[in-house]
Formats: structure tokens, C-alpha cells, sequence
């Protein structure tokens, strides 16, 4: 699970490309309510919309028996981290969850456990 200022890309382990890609921006059900801005949740229960949207319609998983492993804005606060893990747990009583910034699943990905990521973007 990857929350974007534009998008949340959501797929499975071990597939090459995310399964779906959500915008997050003029969502119904959410009231066209823009639940991030610069990669930080502002609104957080317009996120909980957006990722309700994402696990049920665009995987159709029951999150219940799913480990998520999402990304966490290199800006996000501590707090911001615990309240993503506690509304993960809470609203959708996931399994498990495991945060790490971008970088790091970059760094997974290129089958490396250490280096040295730049980003431009």
C-alpha cells in the first residue's frame, strides 16, 4: 500500500507492478475530499474512504486476513506513523503491518538490503 499526494498504488507481494492504481482525489464516497497533501495525511477520515475504496473494490481482499506493508512519507511525524498503524489495525483489523519509508522497499526491490537511494521528484 503506497498513499501518494495523487494516487494510492495497492497490489500483492511478489507482483511485478502495483494491481491498482487509485486516485486520491474526487472520490464519492469520500465527498471529493483530498486526503493528503505533500505525501502527509491531513485528513484522516477521508484516507480511511480512500483505503476502504482500494482494499474492497480495487483488490476485493478482506483485510482481516491480510499484512499490509505500506509506505510512510519520509515527512510524516511520529504521530501521523502510529495514528496510520492504529486506523490499519482498528478500521480494518488487519493481521499485521509494517511501515518503512519509500527508500527502503526501493532498496527490497533492487534485491539489496543497503545503498544509497536518490530521489528526484
Amino acid at each position: 500500500l503506497d498513499s501518494g499526494s495523487s494516487s494510492i498504488k495497492i497490489g500483492f507481494c511478489g507482483e511485478e507492478t502495483p494491481r491498482a492504481v487509485v486516485p486520491t482525489t474526487g472520490l464519492e464516497e469520500a465527498n471529493g475530499a483530498v486526503p493528503l497533501k505533500a505525501g502527509v495525511v491531513q485528513d484522516w477520515e477521508a484516507m480511511e474512504v480512500y483505503w476502504d475504496h482500494a482494499f474492497t473494490h480495487a483488490l476485493g481482499v478482506d483485510t482481516e486476513a491480510c499484512h499490509v506493508i505500506t509506505t510512510a512519507h519520509l515527512f510524516e511525524t511520529k504521530l501521523n506513523k502510529e495514528r496510520m498503524a492504529q486506523s490499519l489495525f482498528e478500521s480494518f483489523a488487519v493481521a499485521g503491518v509494517f511501515l518503512s519509508a519509500p527508500p527502503v522497499f526501493e532498496l527490497y526491490a533492487a534485491g539489496k538490503e543497503s545503498g544509497v537511494v536518490l530521489g528526484c521528484g
